[in-house]
């Protein structure tokens, strides 16, 4: 079987310490390699040569790629191949408007930390093709079959890498899944695992007929498409390719639309859990969701998935991995569920929701000032900061205790900063600091932005620290060096650190003024009206 390998080689008292060292390893995830610009590359050889991000152009067709090489514990390990395939293109709100999420993405990349194999992730060229396109199946024309690129692409790609047929892995979910089907069909003798895929897109009602009025796409293509891209069933009849094929019970598109219409050629007693003929695997799961086609997998399930398609393991055992499946996603609804809101009458000049104990807390306010702004001062040290100024705004002096730039528990502190804005019936809100201050301000604006979407929420940060997690080797300052030391023994101060402590994803709107040693800071010329 394949699983995560735990490796002891220490005695019986150290296990427990080795096995969550090990097991923190499996589960951490390393943005920075993900994180790395493009490289155009003229061949498959150079995607070959290093991890990173490439980006190839076959056919007019740009195949955008992440690499990874895994890195081996003994010569003698199986050298195998795991290719990831893109997914529908996810949406985000941008400045209130819903528009389309950044490319790439890289489904599934984070695989490469833990798996025992190289992993190749490919994006699909059509997003690139039609910037306005939210499925492409790698379907390329009525004329042209892009899968068919795709599959010598990959082809190129085994036999530059020298893998074996058997040791390549091909995954994908929903549309990605239709195309690993499509590819590992033609490139006989592969793995192929495929979560929710659209077998038979024609019969994804959700998307089709927009992607065939984009593409003009006839019924007459659809009837004469010499390529086989609808009817997968009969490649896979024909394929000596191992398919794995696992869909939940509980999605229409999937299991009704899909696995039922693919069964028509196999005549199963389809039954929860495995159900097999020839080389065609069906997982049958359950899982409950508002969205049930998108219960993917996670870090262990893909092990199941993985060992299906190489071992015959006892059918009771996946139906036990079924049961998991459908837990996770019970536990994940019940995260998710929005908890019932009671109406609370909280009495004026009161704030019943106390700041975390790490945070040393100051409420100024004053009767001319406009009681519709707040100013949040965040200091750079143990004390107060600015604190002798009178900026003309109410204004909330906030210190950490602890420096830990303000990510110990900074949830809870904007809870506390948010049930100030409630209970006077703030309207906007900036947050100002410098340094580590800086730090703070641009982080807790962007959580209260999140908390309290209806205000007005800016910050103003001064010579700002913007990334502390993962190490920063820019920052020297002996403080700095202090918190990382602690982090690894405690474990609140890491986790928070972890979700906390890199902040360019964050920033949504502010003014940054970056100042040398020699400069003073004279706040009294700082226009705060600009920012309130």
């Amino acid at each position: 079987m394949i699983s995560n390998q735990y490796v002891n080689d220490s005695s019986n008292e150290a296990l427990p310490e080795v096995i969550l060292r090990q097991r923190k390893e499996f589960t951490s995830i390393d943005k920075t390699k993900i994180q790395s610009p493009e490289k155009l590359v003229q061949n498959v050889s150079e995607i070959f040569a290093a991890t990173g991000k490439y980006v190839l152009n076959v056919n007019d067709y740009d195949f955008h790629v992440f690499f990874n090489k895994c890195k081996r514990s003994s010569s003698s390990q199986v050298k195998k191949l795991y290719v990831f395939f893109f997914a529908a293109r996810s949406f985000e709100r941008k400045d209130g408007k819903e528009i389309f999420r950044a490319l790439p993405f890289y489904p599934r990349w984070s695989y490469s930390q833990f798996l025992d194999g190289d992993v190749l992730c490919i994006e699909d060229p059509m997003y690139y093709k039609y910037n306005d396109l939210h499925i492409g199946w790698m379907f390329g024309s009525p004329e042209f079959n892009l899968l068919d690129a795709a599959k010598d692409f990959i082809g190129k790609s085994i036999k530059t890498g020298g893998y074996d047929i058997e040791n390549v892995y091909l995954v994908g979910s929903s549309c990605g899944g239709y195309a690993a089907l499509q590819i590992g069909a033609k490139l006989s003798g592969c793995k192929v695992i495929a979560i929710n895929p659209q077998i038979y897109i024609q019969n994804y009602s959700y998307y089709f007929q927009k992607f065939c009025n984009k593409l003009n796409i006839t019924q007459a293509h659809i009837d004469d498409d010499r390529y086989g891209r609808f009817s997968t069933e009969k490649l896979l009849r024909e394929s000596k390719s191992t398919f794995v094929i696992a869909a939940n019970l509980l999605s229409k598109e999937d299991y009704n639309d899909q696995i039922l219409r693919l069964n028509e050629h196999y005549n199963l007693k389809l039954n929860y859990g495995v159900n097999q003929k020839d080389n065609v695997k069906i997982w049958l799961y359950l899982a409950e969701s508002a969205n049930p086609h998108s219960t993917m997998e996670d870090n262990n399930l893909i092990y199941a998935l993985i060992n299906l398609c190489t071992d015959n393991l006892p059918p009771p055992l996946y139906t036990i991995f079924s049961d998991i499946w459908a837990k996770n996603f019970e536990l994940q609804s019940k995260i998710n569920a929005k908890p019932k809101v009671e109406t609370v009458t909280i009495k004026a000049e009161k704030v019943e929701v106390k700041p975390p104990r790490n945070f040393k807390t100051e409420l100024r306010c004053g009767q001319n000032h406009d009681q519709e702004k707040l100013l949040v001062v965040c200091s750079h040290k143990d004390s107060f900061a600015f604190y002798k100024y009178d900026f003309g705004f109410n204004t909330l002096f906030i210190s950490d205790s602890q420096n830990t730039y303000f990510t110990l528990y900074a949830g809870r502190l904007t809870d506390y900063i948010k049930s100030i804005v409630l209970q006077k019936g703030i309207k906007k809100v900036c947050f100002l600091g410098c340094s580590k201050g800086g730090f703070a301000a641009i982080l807790l604006a962007s959580l209260l932005s999140k908390y309290c979407p209806e205000i007005e929420v800016r910050f103003a940060s001064f010579s700002p620290q913007t990334r502390i997690y993962p190490k920063n080797e820019n920052l020297y300052f002996p403080s700095y060096a202090q918190l990382l030391s602690r982090s690894e023994s405690d474990a609140a101060i890491k986790t928070c650190m972890q979700q906390y402590g890199d902040l360019p994803g964050k920033i949504f709107k502010g003014i940054f003024i970056i100042l040398n040693s020699t400069n003073q800071i004279i706040l009294n010329s700082i226009e705060l009206n600009l920012l309130m």
